[in-house]
């Protein structure tokens, strides 16, 4: 359970933070939670919108330094998706990525969720040969 949470203001809305969740976005992020059902936005990437407009699909907004706590505009940039995952992807990332994979597959994990997917395509495979 997230206990510790920390928020700033910023336009006169609350944006949060939960620095002991296990996932990596809540923990480095500020969130804002806006409507009933409406998806939470980022504070950076609100910025980058009341400063230049929309973010364009595909694209994301970058922390220039890496310190995703500096949201200063100057500190921002927008760029692709893939580019950006290929700039973050180091190869401890990726060594660190495979290992989690490997203890996923050695524990059963991802057999288990492809578990459905192969039943049907096995059952698809022996409707067509009928």
């Amino acid at each position: 359970m997230m206990s510790t949470t920390e928020h700033i203001v910023y336009n006169g809305k609350k944006y949060w933070r939960y620095p002991e969740s296990k996932r990596r976005q809540l923990r480095v992020y500020f969130w804002h939670h806006g409507k009933w059902k409406s998806p939470p936005i980022a504070l950076h990437r609100q910025i980058w919108i009341d400063n230049f407009g929309p973010i364009v699909k595909g694209y994301v907004v970058h922390h220039k330094d890496g310190n995703t706590f500096n949201n200063q505009l100057s500190n921002l940039e927008l760029m692709k998706k893939g580019y950006h995952a290929s700039i973050h992807a180091t190869p401890e990332m990726r060594k660190r990525s495979s290992e989690n994979i490997k203890k996923l597959w050695e524990n059963g994990v991802i057999q288990k969720a492809l578990q459905p997917y192969n039943e049907m395509r096995h059952q698809r495979h022996l409707s067509h040969h009928k």
